[in-house]
């Protein structure tokens, strides 16, 4: 009878926890069927109801997305962001790879301490100000090496990937290094191919992040009008809607949904990424995080 408690009690604690896990991503649908509904209707149905969660079907228009589409800032910002994303997460993952493989070297002289140095840059950070003293020293500041290289090395991702390297099977690159393999082909050959669940989980965060990312060109290369990213031309448009400084068209004539079709676009590379790598997603998040 105890038994049989428990597992009806387990059983209804497994349905809350399914029903409260439906329900938040149900709630957090909510606001992008609005945006999307909004992107493809005209101005009479955003004025009339623009809380709508579902368009109208009668007032259906898709001239946002052709002024997007004739817009030549929205592509040159698209392109600006493009290449500081692939630039960025190819850099970061190349050092990401190299260093946490460097640290998971037992007989690497000075191994601890350069572990507790990446322990050090995860628990503090330099602030802002020092931080544009130090770009501005390098000349950097608005540049598009300012878009990609700061941040270039994340100390967490050093770890996650340095504890999965150590979890592997020693006798792989003891085997290797017995045929004479030299430590770049033992990372190339052996190595790399099976750290492609978490390279792939921690591409995908530094993409996503850096597609998101509005404020270092804000604050570092803010005079350099062709690397503005393409959130940087979303905000001026969210913010300044009548006006015609961001896309270079007047927007009034568009409303609110010329504003919600260019979010829909933002949410797009997003969506494709996650797809693209759901494979590996929940498998790499794991990978890593505990040392055997």
């Amino acid at each position: 009878m105890r038994k049989v408690k428990k597992l009806h009690s387990a059983n209804f604690v497994d349905v809350l926890i399914v029903v409260f896990f439906i329900l938040m991503v149900s709630i957090s649908f909510v606001p992008l069927f609005n945006i999307l509904s909004l992107s493809i209707s005209d101005e009479y149905a955003a004025i009339t109801n623009p809380a709508r969660l579902f368009p109208d079907f009668k007032h259906v228009s898709f001239v946002a997305y052709k002024a997007v589409l004739k817009s030549t800032a929205i592509y040159t910002s698209l392109l600006a962001s493009l290449l500081v994303v692939v630039v960025t997460t190819l850099i970061h993952m190349s050092l990401t790879l190299m260093v946490g493989f460097a640290v998971s070297k037992n007989d690497l002289p000075g191994r601890k301490v350069m572990v507790l140095f990446v322990l050090f840059t995860v628990l503090f950070s330099g602030g802002l100000i020092p931080t544009y003293l130090t770009l501005s020293s390098y000349g950097m500041i608005n540049t598009f090496w300012v878009m990609v290289l700061p941040n270039a090395v994340n100390g967490y991702n050093v770890i996650l990937i340095r504890n999965h390297i150590c979890n592997m099977p020693k006798g792989l690159t003891e085997a290797a290094e017995i045929d004479g393999a030299n430590p770049f082909t033992v990372f190339l050959h052996i190595v790399l191919p099976l750290c492609i669940p978490v390279v792939a989980t921690l591409s995908l965060f530094c993409a996503i992040g850096k597609w998101n990312d509005w404020t270092s060109w804000f604050m570092f290369a803010s005079r350099v009008q062709w690397l503005k990213p393409f959130q940087n031309v979303l905000q001026d448009i969210v913010v300044n809607p009548d006006t015609s400084n961001a896309a270079g068209m007047d927007l009034s004539e568009y409303g609110a949904a010329f504003s919600n079709a260019l979010i829909v676009i933002a949410l797009v590379p997003i969506i494709a990424l996650y797809i693209l790598t759901q494979k590996y997603l929940v498998k790499g998040l794991f990978i890593g995080s505990v040392k055997e």
